[in-house]
């Protein structure tokens, strides 16, 4: 997807075996004649559930989902809306990567860096 989709940048979180994640699907895109991407690990220290909560209105705002999408991604939309603020969620990976999504955006917006459309 990432060759597929022509992307720029990937950023990839380095944490708990991220780095060498990165550095394969670097690999696996190169091998794929993609020389356009340019892959940039992060490490994240941040709790994850105070990171949620403090940007969980920005996500509701600045996310768009294509219509139909709690069909296309059903796992997706139910760890994603399912998300509790008290009590033990198993899965927090949904929530956690749409915080991530608004954070990059926010990192961006910070150092001037413009998306191509």
């Amino acid at each position: 997807m990432i060759t597929g989709d022509a992307i720029d940048i990937a950023v990839i979180e380095s944490n708990n075996g991220g780095q060498g994640f990165c550095r394969a699907v670097e690999k696996q895109c190169r091998m794929m004649g993609n020389g356009r991407t340019r892959f940039v690990p992060f490490h994240q220290s941040g709790n994850k559930n105070v990171r949620i909560f403090t940007r969980s209105a920005e996500v509701q705002n600045l996310t768009y989902f294509p219509v139909g999408w709690e069909r296309t991604f059903p796992e997706f939309h139910k760890h994603l809306t399912n998300y509790m603020k008290v009590g033990n969620n198993k899965y927090d990976d949904a929530p956690d990567c749409m915080t991530g999504t608004i954070e990059q955006r926010g990192r961006n917006v910070a150092q001037g860096v413009t998306v191509r459309k």
